[in-house]
């Protein structure tokens, strides 16, 4: 009797640690929206969106961000993120925040600059590699006995 309870608890366990890692993991990031001085505000503790209001189809850019940044978060949690879009043509500018217009948010580049901010992340080299792990990019394994048959080697540079 006594070792039936025992296994019983250890099933009911087993089983309630299961459903929680399967319950967190299909979490998605949720944003409250504010309204504020000619921008519309999602945010939430980690992740801040600033869209100007005079932006065409701001939902659905606010969609696409949304998604990309989910993708991000399956991957791993987003610690600290903040994207302003305007309308006004500008070049890209990023620093602690990404500021850029509706047309670079659509590129590779934007993608990447979304992984650097969203894990604090300065080398490029990581960067790329959670990105191709992300988006699922295959690379193509290099034949080093062709490569150096076409390409010059030398120890010394």
């Amino acid at each position: 009797m006594k070792n039936r309870n025992i296994i019983l608890l250890l099933i009911i366990t087993i089983f309630l640690i299961g459903c929680s890692e399967k319950n967190e993991q299909n979490n998605q990031i949720q944003l409250v929206e504010v309204s504020s001085g000619g921008s519309t505000i999602y945010q939430n503790d980690n992740i801040k969106i600033k869209i100007a209001d005079n932006i065409d189809e701001k939902q659905s850019i606010y969609a696409f961000i949304l998604n990309e940044l989910q993708k991000i978060d399956e991957f791993s949690p987003i610690e600290n993120i903040e994207i302003e879009i305007s309308k006004q043509h500008m070049a890209p500018k990023v620093d602690k925040i990404i500021r850029c217009d509706s047309k670079f948010i659509e590129t590779e580049e934007f993608k990447k600059e979304l992984i650097k901010k969203s894990y604090g992340i300065y080398d490029n080299w990581i960067s790329e590699g959670i990105y191709a792990k992300i988006y699922d990019i295959e690379k193509k394994e290099v034949d080093f006995t062709t490569y150096y048959s076409n390409n010059e080697f030398s120890l010394f540079g």
